[in-house]
């Protein structure tokens, strides 16, 4: 169906600066959903910056989609915790999608985490995390841990103690 949705994407500047342009574009021309979404890039950092400008020019900006894009500049935060809160303040929708400033979701991604929580009636939906690209023997271990953390340790868990796991990023609410 056609569900307003609103993308979140936290950000902490500078670190992230090099790599939120790719980001930014991803979610708005890759990432398939059936309806407008407005994407809210919501950042702090500690010092000015020169990307503040690029930053800004983005802010309003309306893409072919239909989607939108603000840019929320936080001041006096010292984290994307602060960040995502007070980004929560301008959120008109149901639906809500947090991703991870270096998260580039598969492209159905989305829709099949919404048709997901339609189908199970459930509050929160959270897609696992893999590396794309795995040149060495780091990379493919990192991809094993997020593997056992979110197929074996997080239902594990779940399982347990009947509460779910959250782990910041990467899950529509």
């Amino acid at each position: 169906g056609k569900v307003p949705i609103t993308v979140l994407l936290p950000c902490y500047l500078p670190n992230e600066q090099y790599i939120l342009d790719g980001t930014i574009a991803h979610l708005m021309e890759v990432l398939e959903y059936d309806y407008p979404f407005k994407l809210i890039v919501c950042y702090n950092t500690p010092k000015p910056l020169d990307y503040e400008a690029t930053l800004a020019k983005l802010d309003g900006k309306r893409y072919p989609s239909g989607r939108t894009l603000q840019v929320l500049k936080v001041e006096g935060s010292t984290s994307k915790a602060e960040n995502l809160n007070e980004a929560l303040r301008l959120v008109e929708t149901e639906l809500l999608v947090i991703y991870d400033a270096d998260h580039h979701p598969d492209p159905p991604s989305l829709l099949i985490a919404a048709a997901h929580m339609l189908h199970k009636s459930c509050s929160c939906v959270q897609g696992s995390t893999y590396l794309r690209e795995r040149p060495h023997l780091l990379a493919s271990y990192i991809n094993a841990e997020f593997f056992v953390t979110h197929f074996v340790f997080f239902p594990a868990m779940e399982f347990i103690t009947s509460l779910g796991v959250f782990g910041g990023s990467n899950a529509l609410w």
